[in-house]
């Protein structure tokens, strides 16, 4: 399935399940500050532990928005309702990751050159764990693309011209405002 044809599907069943409610998680689990609206997440074993502070920080990145009920809940092992793995999605310089449409997982391409260093803030290739993972992770909490109204959001397509994944360690205010309209105050 080609690139486009992968995007529209995904676009498409992220709003059905957008509007029959889905994709919320199990409420009350241990060591959520929020109790309600919980995702737990595994990191797969193919994924270098090296990434792991990265990812940590892109679950965060969702959970420090005030006046929103979600928690991201990283466990270590047993059955989680979303995993981030990383496996060959089609070579170096195609789709960098992508979050599955059912909001089970979110795959690293591993062809691709992955910044995975927290405390950097520029990279040859632009791809940022960090960044693109708080993307993507947006895509679990069911946002779809911003539109081009806003094209420095998270969750725009792409970085807008100039800019690399890096920026998306942070949320614009507009992701933020999205992300407590479907997950409101607790």
């Amino acid at each position: 399935m080609n690139r486009s044809k992968k995007a529209l599907l995904t676009f498409c069943v992220t709003l059905v399940l957008c509007c029959v409610g889905a994709g919320t998680a199990t409420a009350h689990i241990t060591g959520s500050d929020h109790r309600t609206n919980v995702d737990v997440w595994l990191i797969a074993t193919n994924v270098p532990s090296t990434w792991q502070t990265a990812l940590i920080n892109s679950a965060l990145t969702w959970d420090n928005v005030p006046s929103q009920c979600h928690d991201f809940h990283r466990i270590t092992s047993g059955t989680p309702e979303m995993t981030v793995y990383r496996d060959n999605i089609d070579g170096e310089g195609g789709a960098h990751a992508f979050a599955s449409a059912s909001h089970n997982a979110v795959t690293f391409d591993s062809r691709e050159d992955w910044n995975y260093d927290i405390n950097r803030t520029s990279y040859p290739s632009g791809l940022d764990v960090w960044g693109v993972g708080t993307h993507e992770f947006g895509h679990n909490l069911s946002l779809v693309h911003s539109s081009s109204t806003y094209p420095w959001d998270t969750m725009a397509a792409s970085p807008p011209s100039g800019a690399t994944s890096f920026i998306w360690r942070s949320l614009e205010p507009h992701d933020q405002v999205r992300e407590r309209n479907l997950y409101p105050g607790c």
